[in-house]
Order: C-alpha cells, then structure tokens, then sequence
C-alpha cells in the first residue's frame, strides 16, 4: 500500500506541476510542486531505505543523529528553497542544488535546463540521489563524490550495473534517453508529441523478437491512446503528461525485460519468473497512471492491452506465475467486456497491482 501511496502522490505531483507551471519560472506555482516533490522523495527513501540509511549509521552519529528518521526534520518550508538564479558549487561548478547546514536551496530556472528541477522531476532514480545528498549535506554530513549516498543507495539494492545484456535492450535505452533529451529541447508540446511517438514507432518497430515484444506490448497502450486523443486540441497537454510517464517508465521496463530474458534463456525459472513478475506491475500500473489523467478512456484500448498482456502470460514465459497472471488479468478482461465503469476498473486494476506486489 505504501508504495501505491508513493505512486499516486508521485503522479499527481508531477501532474500539478505540469498544470500549474508554464515552464517559464517553476517558482510560485511551479515552485511549490518542485518543493512537494523533493519532500515526497526524501520522506519515500526515510520510511522505506532502513537497510541502507542503517548502513551509514556510525556516519550519523558523528553528527548527533541517534536515529536516520531524524533526517525527516529537515523536510520543511523553512529549511528547502528554490531558486530562478543559477546555483554553483565551492569550486564554481553549476550544480541543481546546494545544501548547508539547516538549509537545501533547489534550482528550477530555465538558464540552464539540464540542471533544473523542472528535468529532475523526469528522473526518479536521479532526483533520488541528489535528494538524499542535499539532506546529508543539510545536516554537515561530507557527502562530496556522493560518497555516502551510493552506499546507502547500494546497500538498499537500488544502484545497478547500468550494462545491457542484449543488443536490442541495450538499442532501446539509446532510443528512449535521446526521447527525453528531444523532450527538453522541444519548441512546443506539438513539437515534444512527435518526438514521443517517433520513439515509440522506432521501439515497436525494433522489438518484435522473443522477449524483445515486452517492450512492443508496454507501448501498444500509449499508441492506441495516441490514436484517439491526438485528435482532440484540448487532450494535448494531457497525451504529453502520459507520453512523459511513458518514456520515464520505459527505462525501467526496458531493464527489467533484459534481466528477465537473461534468466530465462538460462533457464534460471525462479529468478526470471522474479523479474517477469515486475514486468506485469509496471505493465499494470499505466493503466491507473492513464486514467488519472484521462477520466475516461476507450475501454476497446483497454481490452486490447489486457488481452496482450494475457497473450504474454500464457506463453511459456514463466511457468510458474503463468495461472496467477492469467486468473488476475482473465478477471479485468470480463470486467472491460461487461462495460464496467472506468472507476470500477480503475479501483480492480490497483487491487490486482496490490496482490501481485504481495507475492514480490
């Protein structure tokens, strides 16, 4: 639960700033969102890094920090800032934040975008890392290199060996970071659309070998959606924000498609069926993500997505989850066919999201 929790707040964070900011400042009514989203971050890593913040333990207590829950408290309006102006280092480097003691002062300007919160909040795994650096700096702790962060990042499993196993995993990660780069050098949200969709076309097109179609099955969605609210002026803003939670979650799906191929084809059952497993999550969890942006979608997208998705679970892919995956996604399929509301798909669609992370 705490996890979908994080997600929800996370998507509507980032959607609040997509609405509320023009891009032109992201302070004031882009700021705040900024601010929520650095919260939400740090107070994820302090409920849920135990095993790596414990790691740093002896660190902390140099500081007099007797219990890493205390990094919480620098979690405020009064301590976390932002600024338009350009932030630079002790050695004149531009940097996205600086944190001294009792005080995080985050950059959302436009001079130099790559370094802007408003491109942070695209990158979960990165804005984490810098999150966790700013408060240890916050509380006088040397972090410099990022020394202390990656142990802790690295103890709580969330730093990975970046290298691909296979040649079209390691393609598709070239194609999806040039598709967020074209992203923040785009003129408009007409301009940022297509760069969206030549991406996903690309991806398609080069995935349509064994294990390789993961990658064609998580796009179909965004394409078919693409489809029909391309077609509305007033669904731009809209397609852009679920183009952008797309690509985010592309690299994540890309990754785990890799390691799940590499176990399988080492017929490693247990540990593919792991990673197969977390395939259907972030499957899954762009339905929820789609339908908070879009009240109401077409329920024929809907079905076809779930019915390519069953397609997968009932392949030879992973024997041992195969039933479960096939009962859960069988149950949304008759649901989509008796017509059911998109609320009441929405509310199934978390609690089989729910059931499948119990058994991670």
């Amino acid at each position: 639960m705490k996890n979908l929790l994080f997600l929800f707040s996370l998507i509507f964070i980032l959607n609040s700033f997509a609405s509320a900011s023009t891009g032109s400042s992201g302070v004031g009514n882009g700021g705040d969102p900024v601010r929520d989203y650095f919260f939400l971050i740090g107070k994820n890593i302090i409920q849920n890094y135990s095993d790596g913040l414990l790691s740093i333990n002896d660190e902390l207590k140099k500081k007099g920090i007797s219990d890493y829950r205390q990094l919480e408290t620098a979690l405020n309006i009064d301590t976390v800032h932002t600024s338009l102006a350009p932030l630079y280092d002790n050695k004149g480097s531009a940097v996205s934040a600086l944190g001294k003691k009792g005080s995080i002062t985050l950059y959302v300007g436009n001079d130099l975008p790559a370094l802007s919160w408003n491109s942070l909040m695209l990158n979960k795994g990165k804005s984490e890392r810098i999150v966790l650096h700013e408060l240890l700096r916050a509380f006088e702790i040397n972090d410099d290199n990022f020394v202390f962060t990656n142990i802790v990042l690295k103890n709580q499993g969330r730093i990975f060996n970046e290298t691909y196993n296979f040649v079209w995993s390691k393609e598709n990660d070239a194609i999806i970071t040039s598709a967020l780069s074209n992203s923040f050098n785009a003129e408009n949200t007409n301009s940022e659309l297509d760069s969206f969709r030549d991406s996903f076309l690309d991806l398609k097109d080069k995935n349509q070998l064994i294990y390789s179609e993961l990658i064609t099955v998580y796009i179909e969605f965004a394409l078919a959606l693409d489809s029909r609210q391309s077609k509305s002026n007033g669904n731009q803003k809209k397609l852009l924000s679920v183009f952008r939670e797309v690509n985010r979650n592309l690299k994540n799906v890309n990754s785990v498609a890799d390691k799940f191929a590499s176990y399988a084809t080492a017929n490693n059952d247990q540990i593919s069926s792991q990673y197969f497993l977390e395939y259907f999550i972030l499957c899954l969890q762009q339905i929820p993500n789609t339908l908070f942006v879009f009240n109401k979608i077409d329920q024929e997208d809907l079905l076809h997505y779930i019915q390519s998705l069953r397609a997968l679970a009932t392949s030879d892919y992973s024997p041992i989850l195969s039933q479960v995956l096939e009962n859960s996604l069988s149950e949304l399929e008759v649901l989509i066919k008796s017509k059911s509301s998109n609320e009441f798909i929405l509310r199934n669609t978390m609690k089989t999201i729910k059931m499948l992370q119990a058994l991670k």
